[in-house]
């Protein structure tokens, strides 16, 4: 277990207080002064794609997974769009495989409106798309990182030179799993 996992635990019960505490008819204030990226208010009439705290529970579990470029399996290590896939497996939708087949075939989202469970993507290297995260709340995301070694929360903030556009996978049935 990583020594910031800690950490992580109260940002995410944080995250999930926040989001509870959200009153009906009004709005909820979700990442003011974050650079620009991610949402500065959630209108309440707009519910995010997955409960938040089905959504928190399941990144704890991976918190901490390493990181492996091309990995699906969490016992060796995961990339990024395959932590992403897992999670959404988790809840019963099957989500293409890659960050760029991700970008390419899920309906967009504002930015300004991003709700818990969207995905955001980024670019580096020349790539058209090179990275994705989970948004989670108040300007978090999750991700499997490489520079950090394994499944992280941090601040949308820290990519924001790299943010290309936001994804919500369940806008419309994508391809629900049948059990």
């Amino acid at each position: 277990m990583s020594p910031g996992y800690g950490r992580a635990a109260a940002v995410l019960l944080l995250a999930t207080v926040a989001f509870a505490a959200a009153q009906p008819g009004g709005t909820a204030p979700v990442s003011a002064g974050h650079e620009g990226v991610g949402p500065q208010a959630l209108p309440i009439g707009d519910r995010p794609p997955v409960d938040p705290r089905q959504l928190y529970r399941l990144v704890q579990a991976y918190y901490g997974t390493p990181y492996l470029w091309g990995g699906t399996d969490p016992r060796v290590g995961l990339d990024c769009s395959a932590f992403v896939q897992r999670i959404y497996a988790h809840l019963g939708w099957r989500l293409p495989r890659t960050a760029l087949e991700q970008y390419s075939r899920l309906p967009p989202v504002t930015t300004a409106y991003l709700l818990p469970g969207d995905l955001v993507f980024f670019r580096a290297s020349g790539r058209p798309v090179d990275h994705v995260g989970l948004v989670l709340w108040d300007g978090l995301m999750a991700h499997a990182s490489q520079a950090r070694g394994g499944v992280v929360v941090e601040p949308l903030s820290r990519y924001a030179s790299r943010y290309i556009g936001a994804r919500r996978p369940l806008a419309f049935s994508y391809q629900r799993i049948k059990y």
